[in-house]
């Protein structure tokens, strides 16, 4: 298997290097990340599958800053790591609790296009706080029972009302009434102009 080799790293670290050092194309880079994450969750949901674990931290940036969708799959990874990503392993399973929808918290063998689109609320969150962490004042085993009682974080500085909305939708907790990859898709590629082939400008 041939892999393209994405030279900038994970997103969310790069996110992390971007703090203090903003500017308005900075922001409407972060929102083409967004978008292409987007179209690439929506191919996947296209072809009936599903990722489990999507996170910053399981997108990779190429030299250009384009992201590549990784982390499929069992993987194994440290302790230490486990930890600073909040992964807890609930019946033997390894759950990302703070990346997954409700719904999956205690086994991902039922998770489908609907919480992936819960967890791509999460990576928009992650993307928008410049790489903070998820309930970063939570304990993972306290995240359900918050989640479930209708806690959601709130809007990180740098996100706009459209996005946060996105978020929120993502975050709904009937599975059922969260919107496809597709249709989250279509509603941000209307907040870009496409100028040629492939090539959008922030409006």
């Amino acid at each position: 298997m041939i892999l393209e080799y994405c030279e900038t790293g994970q997103l969310d670290k790069w996110l992390i290097s971007l703090r203090g050092d903003m500017s308005s194309d900075t922001s409407e880079l972060l929102q083409r990340i967004c978008f292409d994450i987007c179209k690439g969750m929506a191919y996947l949901a296209s072809q009936k599958i599903v990722h489990k674990k999507l996170a910053a931290r399981n997108v990779l940036l190429t030299f250009t800053i384009v992201p590549k969708i990784t982390g499929f799959g069992p993987t194994k990874s440290s302790e230490d790591e486990d930890a600073k990503a909040n992964i807890l392993d609930v019946f033997q399973e390894r759950i990302p609790l703070k990346w997954t929808a409700p719904e999956c918290m205690t086994s991902l063998k039922d998770a489908d296009q609907r919480s992936d689109v819960w967890s791509f609320g999460i990576v928009l969150w992650e993307v928008f706080s410049l790489g903070e962490l998820p309930y970063s004042d939570m304990k993972s085993r306290d995240v359900e029972n918050r989640i479930k009682g209708g806690y959601r974080m709130s809007k990180p500085e740098m996100c706009n009302s459209f996005y946060y909305k996105i978020m929120t939708n993502c975050w709904h907790e009937n599975p059922k009434k969260r919107e496809s990859f597709k249709k989250i898709e279509q509603k941000i590629a209307g907040t870009f102009v496409n100028k040629s082939d492939d090539v959008y400008y922030y409006n």
